[in-house]
């Protein structure tokens, strides 16, 4: 964790409370990152997407990718929003 990170910013026009704790969900859920890692190791990692079905893995897999990047998303629109309101600010 750094300084962006778990923190409530008060202005007197603008409040803003910041969420950096995901909640993930118990189930496997396959977001549009799930589904484009799909299309791209149907495409270009033509044995991975063999093997993961055949081990019944493939939809974990695809769950994790999805919400790896439901955490990195919105770690960046977190980091966003705090420059732009320190830039507003100042």
């Amino acid at each position: 964790m750094d300084e962006y990170n778990s923190c409530n910013y008060k202005d007197l026009n603008v409040y803003l409370s910041l969420h950096t704790g995901i909640t993930t969900s118990t189930t496997n859920s396959i977001n549009r990152y799930g589904l484009l890692k799909l299309n791209y190791i149907k495409k270009h990692k033509k044995q991975l997407y063999r093997n993961l079905p055949m081990n019944n893995h493939l939809t974990d897999y695809l769950s994790s990718v999805s919400n790896e990047c439901n955490i990195k998303f919105e770690t960046i629109m977190n980091r966003i929003i705090i420059k732009m309101l320190l830039m507003k600010l100042f």
